[in-house]
C-alpha cells in the first residue's frame, strides 16, 4: 500500500489536472491508494484479469473521493476496449471491499489451499497430489498456480485479508518459509514445485482425494452471501456474471441455490476438520434468505 500511495502521489502532481489514473490493483482500497493525491477524485481502480487480451472482465471500483466523471469514464473507456471472448463485462464496484468481487471469493477459498499446504507437509503428502485432486495435468492446480502467479504476492495478499478482513487469513508457515528461502515459483525457479523450462516437474499423477470440488463452492457461496450482507453487491446475478467473465468458470449461485442447505452442513464440517471458524455459514446463506436477491 505505502508503494501504491508513493507512486500515486507522484502521478497526481505530475499529469496534468483533468488526467484520470487508474490502478490494476486486484485487492486494495482504492480510497487508501488516493490518500496522498492532490487529486484523490481523478483516481479509479479498473481491475483487469489475465490474460486480459482473452477474459472479458473488467472491476472498476468507486473510492469515497471518485468523481461520479471519473466512475463513468473509466466504466466507457472499460466497454470499448475489446476482449477475444467477447463483449467486455464491466462489474461497477461503489463499494469498495478487499479483493472486490472475484478476488473476495477466490482468495476465501484460498484459505482452505493455505492450511492444507501446512497439513500436506506435516503429514508427508506431495503437492502435485492434491493439485491432481483439481486439475489433470498439463492443467495447472491451485498450487502450481500459486508458484505461475508468484508466492510473494501470494503471501502479501493472504497478509492483506488478515488486516482487514480476518487474522485466520494469516499466511501459514510453508508459505512463510518458502519466501524467507528465495523460493518464489516459477519466477525464481523454485517454489511449492521446481520449474524446469517453464513447466512445474511433476513426479506423480496420482491424487491425494483429499479435495472435495464442493467445499470451493461452499466457500464461495459464503462469500458472495457476505458481500450481499455487507451491500457490496445488490443481487447475486451480479456475482455469477462477474466471476463467470473473469474466472471463465460458473459462480456459486447457480448451484448453491439448490445446494445451499447441504452446503451450510459441508462448511460446519470444514470449521470442525480445519479449526478455522471464518468458514462457519454466515445467516444469509444458512437461511437462504439470499434467494430473494437475485435482481
Amino acid at each position: 500500500m505505502e508503494l501504491k500511495q508513493e507512486l500515486f502521489k507522484e502521478l497526481s502532481e505530475k499529469s496534468t489536472q483533468h488526467a484520470i489514473l487508474a490502478t490494476n490493483t486486484s485487492t486494495m482500497s482504492i480510497s487508501g491508494i488516493a490518500e496522498a493525491s492532490i487529486k484523490p477524485e481523478f483516481i479509479v481502480g479498473m481491475h483487469f484479469f489475465t490474460p486480459i487480451p482473452i477474459l472479458r472482465l473488467i472491476e472498476v471500483i468507486r473510492g469515497e473521493k471518485t468523481s461520479d466523471h471519473t466512475f463513468e469514464t473509466a466504466i466507457s473507456l472499460g466497454q470499448n476496449l475489446p476482449a477475444l471472448k467477447g463483449k467486455r463485462y464491466i462489474a461497477k464496484i461503489n463499494k469498495e471491499s478487499p479483493g472486490f468481487i472475484v478476488n473476495r471469493l477466490t482468495i476465501a477459498s484460498g484459505l482452505f489451499f493455505n492450511w492444507l499446504l501446512d497439513m500436506a507437509y506435516e503429514k508427508g503428502i506431495p503437492i502435485e497430489e492434491i493439485d491432481n485432486d483439481y486439475a489433470n495435468p498439463p492443467e495447472l492446480g491451485p498450487y502450481a498456480k500459486w508458484d505461475y502467479l508468484g508466492l510473494d504476492i501470494i503471501h502479501d495478499t493472504f497478509k492483506y485479508f488478515s488486516d482487514k478482513v480476518s487474522p485466520q487469513f494469516k499466511p501459514g508457515k510453508t508459505l512463510n518459509n518458502l519466501i524467507k528461502q528465495g523460493n518464489l515459483g516459477k519466477k525464481t525457479g523454485r517454489g511449492i514445485y521446481e520449474w524446469i523450462d517453464g513447466l512445474p516437474k511433476r513426479i506423480s499423477s496420482k491424487k491425494a482425494n483429499l479435495y472435495n470440488l464442493e467445499y470451493y463452492f461452499a466457500i464461495q457461496l459464503n462469500e458472495g452471501c457476505r458481500l450481499l450482507q455487507e451491500g457490496i453487491v445488490s443481487n447475486y446475478k451480479v456475482i455469477d456474471d462477474t466471476m463467470l467473465a473473469g474466472m471463465d468458470m460458473p459462480g456459486p449461485f447457480a448451484a448453491g441455490k439448490k445446494n445451499y442447505e447441504k452446503w451450510s452442513e459441508l462448511l460446519e464440517d470444514l470449521v470442525n476438520i480445519t479449526g478455522l471458524d471464518y468458514f462457519k455459514p454466515c445467516d444469509l446463506m444458512k437461511s437462504g434468505e439470499f434467494l430473494t436477491m437475485r435482481k
